[in-house]
């Protein structure tokens, strides 16, 4: 179900989509738990051109930006669409002057400061996505939000830099096996300090990110997947019908950070 977002939610949880993949699992399973606990929950996604590839539940209100982020670029009119290119591209080239060559003077501001520069500048890097979220949660101001992988995490960094909400990060990738392009890492370091607490899923996820950035260690946490207890049922040798632990199953992209080898 597609819903647009109540100013009476509590919790938001952004990702960039809801299509295959273990943080689209993750979302929905952490939506489920707080909306049984009473909390008003809400799911918002990022990216265009992305089905729904999970089971959500219909009462979990789900905001699909993905339309509006398509829009951006369906203007049918030749002259207009180049127009909105070229203003797109020139915002994108003097955002990255300004990371490269005011960097050092970009670095000494802190929350909540010169929020319309914090802003402009991850507007000039992602493109509409970084703007429509950051009205989105301007305008409802939920009490807590919670994102999921790197790039949307720095999306709602910049999007509740200057709101009064609780923010939560969910790291799920070892920089050390999976870097982002510039301008991403040198926002990354400097955008996180917005975010109130920075989870990793793994063990070594959390010591490639403090490592990484030694100066946020203190607001970094081991948060493992949940696995809904109930979804667990014993395996059984077919031979004699005893219980074994000599199975696994792995399902996961065959690429080296997921560390299959």
């Amino acid at each position: 179900m597609k819903a647009s977002l109540s100013c009476e939610t509590d919790l938001v949880i952004v990702l960039p989509h809801l299509g295959p993949g273990g943080a689209q699992k993750v979302a929905i399973l952490a939506a489920q738990h707080f909306q049984s606990q009473g909390v008003r929950v809400a799911i918002v996604t990022l990216l265009p051109g992305k089905t729904l590839a999970h089971h959500l539940p219909a009462e979990i209100p789900w905001f699909d930006l993905g339309p509006a982020v398509a829009a951006t670029w369906s203007d049918r009119a030749l002259q207009a669409r180049f127009s909105r290119f070229l203003r797109a591209w020139t915002h994108r080239l003097m955002s990255w002057c300004v990371l490269t060559g005011g960097w050092p003077w970009i670095e000494q501001i802190a929350p909540p400061g010169h929020v319309g520069l914090v802003q402009w500048l991850v507007a000039g890097v992602s493109g509409a996505q970084a703007t429509l979220l950051a009205n989105l949660l301007a305008s409802t101001r939920p009490r807590c939000v919670l994102s999921l992988l790197t790039r949307t995490n720095l999306l709602c960094c910049q999007a509740v830099w200057d709101l009064p909400c609780r923010l939560v990060v969910s790291e799920r990738n070892d920089p050390r096996l999976q870097t982002q392009p510039f301008p991403w890492p040198r926002l990354q370091h400097w955008l996180w300090r917005r975010a109130d607490v920075i989870t990793a899923n793994t063990a070594g996820v959390l010591e490639g990110l403090r490592r990484l950035h030694p100066d946020c260690a203190s607001a970094m946490h081991l948060l493992p997947n949940p696995l809904p207890l109930q979804s667990i049922k014993p395996v059984s040798d077919c031979r004699n019908g005893r219980p074994t632990s000599q199975r696994l199953l792995a399902v996961c992209r065959l690429v080296p950070q997921k560390g299959i080898d």
